[in-house]
């Protein structure tokens, strides 16, 4: 009686362990899924803040245009007035 007792409880243990193994291959696989999506949102972050400071640049340029759009506007202006007079 004893040693089919013994014999049941290793079958439980194999079965434990098998299971426990693999969850231990799951949890792995899931750590590296981890590490992988923590790359990519470090680089996500990266491009965000890219992306904030070219539109600032962007912003920057466009204002500057629109100023020297102005200036020339102005030049043209005080050229043609000129002209008329000579």
């Amino acid at each position: 009686m004893k040693l089919k007792q013994l014999m049941d409880q290793e079958a439980k243990n194999r079965l434990v362990l098998d299971a426990m193994k693999t969850a231990n291959e799951e949890i792995k696989k899931f750590e590296k899924i981890k590490e992988e999506y923590d790359k990519i949102k470090e680089k996500l972050e990266k491009y965000k803040e890219s992306i904030q400071k070219y539109e600032a640049e962007y912003k920057e340029m466009e204002w500057e245009y629109e100023v020297k759009l102005q200036q020339f506007g102005y030049l043209e202006k005080e050229k043609e007035t000129f002209d008329k007079f000579n």
